[in-house]
């Protein structure tokens, strides 16, 4: 996912559904500005908050427990994604109401119904914002 991500030193990196922040770990070792996660189990938030101390991240790493339905995605400009196949349209249209133009999204395993992708390697989809 990283590889289509092409992380910058300016990226504000948002993973929604964070689970155990490993790619929140490998966005802020890869150089992101900040990394932020959502995660809806609290043991999973835990876990990612020691995972982030242990790597001496924190000061680049926060993880809420809070469901990204809820969450406003405007002041990111690359969203990470390993959802499950009927939350992309609804995330699809989050993104497109709330995301900067020019904004990316690496979407693991499944596609957007509408946005066209800009690059694939398997599975992974990266698609930018218009």
């Amino acid at each position: 996912m990283l590889e289509l991500a092409n992380i910058q030193p300016t990226d504000i990196v948002m993973d929604l559904g964070s689970g155990d922040g490993r790619l929140l770990i490998a966005a802020a070792k890869a150089g992101a500005k900040k990394s932020i996660g959502y995660e809806i189990q609290h043991w999973l938030v835990k876990q990612s908050r020691e995972l982030a101390e242990s790597e001496h991240l924190s000061d680049k790493i926060e993880i809420y427990p809070d469901s990204f339905w809820h969450v406003d995605v405007s002041n990111t400009n690359l969203v990470l994604l390993y959802q499950i196949s009927y939350a992309m349209k609804g995330i699809e249209e989050k993104l497109q109401k709330e995301l900067p133009v020019g904004a990316r999204v690496v979407a693991n395993g499944f596609k957007f119904p509408k946005w066209k992708e800009e690059k694939t390697i398997g599975n992974v989809r990266l698609y930018i914002k218009k």
